[in-house]
């Protein structure tokens, strides 16, 4: 999990320090945090934004560019699913790995924790694919897109 691979975004809790590159994002309505949370981690939004930034710093400026399609009940589920996600990586590091390295090596050991989360997340990129549209061809597109090492 590298910002060189893709985009990464989390919730916050309260109380919590983002550090290094974190940029801090509050959307209008904090009922939909999760959903903007799995938007900005879904497979279309790390090709978008592939195709505008090059480099490996991730821009804000290019996040805020973003198109926002909205459906509620869309954005809901999306959202539920985020959650359920969170709620798993929770799980996942109840072990308490002590390095990046340790904590990608233990998600990959345990089979039932990584592949119910990948299933998720295949979840939420199908979701937003539907969303914006994006035809089956395009999503092939946008895969390797998005599976290309760097930005």
């Amino acid at each position: 999990m590298t910002h060189g691979t893709r985009l990464v975004a989390a919730v916050a809790d309260s109380g919590a320090v983002p550090v290094s590159t974190a940029s801090m994002y509050l959307p209008n309505d904090p009922g939909f945090v999760h959903f903007y949370a799995a938007l900005l981690n879904s497979a279309f939004v790390n090709g978008w934004y592939k195709l505008r930034d090059v480099n490996r710093s991730i821009k804000l400026f290019h996040i805020r560019e973003v198109p926002v399609v909205y459906d509620k009940d869309v954005w809901d589920r999306v959202g539920s699913i985020a959650r359920a996600c969170s709620r798993i990586w929770g799980k996942a590091h109840e072990g308490s790995p002590v390095s990046l390295a340790a904590e990608e090596q233990f998600v990959k050991g345990s089979p039932a924790i990584y592949s119910e989360w990948n299933y998720l997340r295949t979840q939420i990129d199908s979701e937003i694919f539907d969303l914006y549209e994006v035809s089956a061809s395009q999503r092939e597109i946008v895969h390797r897109l998005v599976d290309a090492r760097a930005f």
